[in-house]
């Protein structure tokens, strides 16, 4: 069978539609990987992340922006950890638990600083708050 280019395009577009219209959750990618914990793997929704990165490429802050789930409010903690090029963890005052209350359907947003200039990778992650509300 012969596509012609009209037809390809529409292949490609649905290809691609698909796959990031099923997503609610990002999967682990690029510079950026995100693990939330299955008791709060369903507490934030319509998540996107975004990177600001130097000339260099190196990245400068990761952000989450996304929607708070469920029908209750809830105290979810995130954490970021950097790598260097070395693939070595780099310590910095991200890479600490904080804590956030999501609503539901209330816009959130997290962000988070490079601790180094020349920080290539990191890694985002949710867990239920151990503190009472």
């Amino acid at each position: 069978m012969k596509f012609n280019d009209g037809k390809w395009i529409i292949l490609l577009c649905a290809v691609v539609f698909s796959v990031v219209g099923c997503a609610t959750s990002p999967e682990p990618s690029g510079p950026v990987t995100y693990h939330a914990d299955h008791d709060v793997k369903y507490a934030i929704t319509d998540i996107v992340i975004t990177t600001n990165r130097s000339r260099d490429g190196f990245l400068e802050a990761v952000m989450l922006d996304g929607f708070g789930a469920g029908q209750h409010r809830s105290s979810i903690e995130w954490s970021v950890v950097w790598y260097d090029a070395s693939g070595q963890r780099v310590a910095g005052a991200s890479s600490r638990y904080r804590r956030l209350t999501v609503s539901p359907s209330v816009p959130l947003q997290m962000a988070a600083m490079a601790p180094v200039p020349n920080a290539i990778r990191a890694h985002i992650h949710v867990r239920r708050s151990r503190n009472a509300d």
